[in-house]
C-alpha cells in the first residue's frame, strides 16, 4: 500500500495544538536534537513545516528527516509543500527525490514531470544521485513510469532513462537514448560523458576514440570533457596518447590543477622525470595537490636516485602519506647505509608529529632489530671466515 497522502490528511494527522508559539516549538526541537532525543525533534519540526509558510522552516524539517533517515516525515513535509506551493521547484526536487528514496516511482515520475514543465532545461541528475534503485525489478518500475511520462522526450528524462537502462546492462538502448538527448542538448557535459562511457561498456574503442576526439574539439573550454579523455587513454593503458592530450589542455589552461597532477604521474610511469617535475612543481602551493605534489616529486626524485632530494621532499609530506613517505625515507636511509642517520630523524620526528609517535617508535624498533640482525650476520661470517683459514693451515 502507497505511504503517499494527500496534504489535507497530512495537515490534520499533524495538527498538533500543543504549541502555539512557533519560535517556540523550534526551540524546543533544537532543544532535543541537542540531547538526541530525535523522535521529539522531528515531530515538531514536522508539525511546524506543516502549518507554516516558512521555506526556512520546510527546508529545516527535511533535512533533519533525512539526516536521520525519517523516511516517512520526509515524505509527508514535501508532499504538504508542494500542494501548498505546487510550482516551487525546490519542492518539487525535493519530493522526487524523496519519493524515489521511499520507491514511490510514479509519484517520482510524475513530480520530474512538474519539475520540466516549469523549466524544460532542469538538470535532474542530483535527484538520482546515490539513490538510483538498486534493485532490478525497481529499476523497472521506474524506466516504465518515465517512459509514460508526459516529459519522455524531454532530454534530461532521457539521459535518467539511459542511465536506468545502462545499469540494468541495456548498453545499446540507453546509448540510443543518449543519443535522442544529445540531438537536443549537445553541449551538455554529464550528456557527452554518458555516452562516452556507454562505449567503453561496449568495449568498441575506435568508437569511445573518436566520440572523445570530437567532443574534445567541441568544447576545447570543457576541462571535465578532456580530462575524460585523457583518463581513458591512462584507462586502456595508452599513456603517451594521454600525455599527448594532457599537454594540449596544459597549453589551453596553464592553472588546470588537475591537468598538472596527471601528467605529472603520467610523465613519471613514463620515465619523463625531468617534464613530470616541470609539472608538479606548480602544485607546491596548491591547497588541493600540494601534499601529493610533494609526495611524488620525491618519487621522481627517487627514480632518478637523486636521493637527498627524494629525502627532503619526503620531510615535506603530511596527511594520509605521511607514514608512506617516512617509509620511503627509511629505506633510502638504509640504501644508503645511514641507518643512524635514520634514527636521529625518526627521533626529531616525534617531536614534530607527536600523532605519529606509535609508527616512529615501530620503525626505531625495526631498524634496531634490523641492526643486530646484521651484526649478529657478520659474526657468523667472521667466525666461518676464520675456521675456514684454520683448515687451511
Amino acid at each position: 500500500m502507497s505511504s503517499y497522502a494527500s496534504a489535507q490528511a497530512i495537515h490534520e494527522m499533524y495538527a498538533d495544538k500543543s504549541f502555539e508559539n512557533a519560535l517556540q516549538q523550534s526551540m524546543v526541537a533544537e532543544f532535543s536534537l541537542a540531547y538526541d532525543d530525535i523522535a521529539t525533534a522531528l515531530h515538531n519540526y514536522t508539525v511546524l513545516a506543516i502549518r507554516s509558510n516558512s521555506t526556512t522552516i520546510k527546508q529545516r524539517a527535511l533535512d533533519i528527516a533525512l539526516e536521520y533517515n525519517d523516511l516517512q516525515a520526509a515524505l509527508d513535509i514535501a508532499t504538504h509543500w508542494v500542494e501548498q506551493e505546487p510550482t516551487d521547484v525546490p519542492a518539487l526536487f525535493y519530493l522526487s527525490h524523496i519519493a524515489l528514496k521511499t520507491h514511490e516511482y510514479e509519484l517520482a515520475a510524475e513530480t520530474l514531470d512538474k519539475i520540466l514543465n516549469i523549466d524544460p532545461t532542469a538538470d535532474l541528475e542530483e535527484i538520482l544521485a546515490g539513490i538510483a534503485p538498486e534493485q532490478p525489478q525497481d529499476r523497472d518500475i521506474l524506466l516504465n513510469a518515465l517512459r509514460a511520462s508526459k516529459e519522455k522526450n524531454n532530454p534530461s528524462i532521457l539521459a535518467l532513462i539511459a542511465g536506468l537502462e545502462a545499469q540494468n546492462g541495456l548498453y545499446e538502448q540507453a546509448l540510443n537514448n543518449i543519443n535522442r538527448a544529445l540531438r537536443k542538448r549537445s553541449k551538455s557535459t554529464s550528456f557527452i560523458l554518458m555516452k562516452a562511457n556507454l562505449l567503453i561498456a561496449l568495449q568498441d574503442d575506435e568508437a569511445t576514440k573518436d566520440w572523445f576526439a570530437k567532443a574534445s574539439r567541441r568544447n576545447k573550454d570543457n576541462l571535465d570533457i578532456r580530462l575524460a579523455e585523457a583518463r581513458y587513454y591512462i584507462q586502456i593503458n595508452e599513456q603517451k596518447e594521454a600525455l599527448s592530450k594532457l599537454e594540449s589542455i596544459i597549453k589551453d589552461h596553464p592553472d588546470a590543477q588537475e591537468a598538472l597532477f596527471i601528467a605529472g604521474l603520467t610523465s613519471i610511469d613514463l620515465k619523463q622525470y625531468e617534464k613530470a617535475e616541470q609539472y608538479l612543481v606548480d602544485l607546491r602551493t596548491s591547497a588541493k595537490y600540494q601534499n601529493e605534489a610533494y609526495y611524488y616529486l620525491a618519487i621522481n626524485a627517487q627514480r632518478k636516485q637523486h636521493y637527498e632530494t627524494a629525502k627532503a621532499y619526503y620531510r615535506l609530506v603530511d596527511g594520509s602519506l605521511y607514514i608512506t613517505s617516512r617509509r620511503n625515507m627509511i629505506a633510502i636511509f638504509d640504501k644508503q647505509d645511514q641507518l643512524n642517520d635514520a634514527l636521529r630523524f625518526l627521533t626529531q620526528e616525534r617531536v614534530n608529529y607527536p600523532q605519529h609517535a606509535s609508527f616512529l617508535y615501530q620503525a626505531q624498533a625495526d631498524i634496531l632489530k634490523k641492526r643486530i640482525i646484521k651484526k649478529r650476520h657478520w659474526h657468523c661470517l667472521m667466525r666461518r671466515l676464520r675456521i675456514y683459514q684454520m683448515t687451511l693451515n
